[in-house]
């Protein structure tokens, strides 16, 4: 553009970026053409800005000629002849996309933050870059504390160094590893937890690793309370009558089968204790 902000030329990317031709623009003042009311005042410094200081940048919108808006950088510098300033040049570059790939990072990341399950991420050496809220509530490490580390310093050696071996080789073979794996948090107690890890790639080369895990300590917990429940009687807490059956049946099948005796205790008209007095006293009595 001119010292006075026509239009001088143009080369065909802005063209393809704001649709307009040429003839359509030269001698015409490019303000009035691409920026929308709500930012002819920013323009109006942008160009005062131009014609005193040797360089400007910024991000801003701006509007093409079907009336739609574009995200742009623009770069500008005045041309300079005779030590006078004869007008500028100015540089749009469309970063429409660059924002919308930033925006979508943004929603990941506090997607990421507030999984409730735990999730690192490393680098291509295994290295710690990030971990996220539920990581540190798990195992009780903040970011700070492991950055830069591998995640043995997670591990609690209840499992032998050949499965570590195989996980490594499934990983590198799959890009892929999932399965039960034991692991110590920053106090030093030991947990189970379901660990799923994934190997990302760009070109075909790997960059970083995602470990995902869920913190399997109360699942265990409910199992095995599970399991005494299923054997158990809930009102005396004797053994019931499936657990005693399979006992029962495994004795008779061992090779000790003729050092063992069954005794059985009845009581005499139970039930017209629980019919006179009521369940409630013949759960008493039991």
């Amino acid at each position: 553009t001119d010292n006075k902000q026509r239009v001088i030329n143009i080369n065909e990317k802005f063209t393809e970026l704001f649709q307009y031709e040429k003839t359509e623009l030269l001698g015409k003042y490019l303000h009035e053409l691409i920026t929308t009311e709500e930012f002819r005042h920013e323009l109006s410094g942008d160009i005062d800005k131009i014609f005193t200081e040797n360089f400007i940048r910024l991000e801003t919108i701006r509007k093409r000629k079907d009336g739609s808006l574009v995200n742009v950088e623009i770069f500008a510098f005045p041309i300079i002849y005779n030590e006078k300033i004869i007008g500028s040049y100015t540089h749009y570059i469309d970063i429409t996309q660059n924002i919308a790939n930033q925006r979508q990072l943004e929603v990941f990341k506090k997607v990421l933050e507030n999984n409730t399950e735990g999730i690192m991420i490393t680098d291509a050496k295994r290295r710690i870059e990030w971990v996220n809220t539920a990581f540190t509530k798990i195992t009780g490490y903040e970011l700070k504390e492991i950055k830069e580390n591998t995640p043995v310093v997670l591990r609690s050696d209840v499992q032998s160094p050949e499965f570590y071996d195989n996980l490594r080789e499934q990983l590198s073979r799959d890009h892929h590893w999932h399965g039960e794996i034991w692991n110590k948090n920053k106090s030093g107690e030991i947990y189970p937890e379901w660990l799923d890890i994934y190997a990302i790639k760009h070109n075909n080369v790997v960059t970083n690793y995602v470990g995902i895990f869920k913190d399997l300590s109360k699942s265990k917990l409910i199992d095995q309370k599970m399991r005494i429940l299923s054997q158990k009687d809930a009102l005396t807490g004797l053994y019931n009558r499936v657990y005693f059956t399979e006992k029962l049946t495994e004795f008779i099948g061992s090779a000790d089968s003729a050092d063992f005796t069954v005794l059985f205790i009845d009581l005499d008209r139970f039930k017209e204790v629980n019919d006179t007095l009521g369940h409630h006293a013949g759960d008493l009595y039991l």
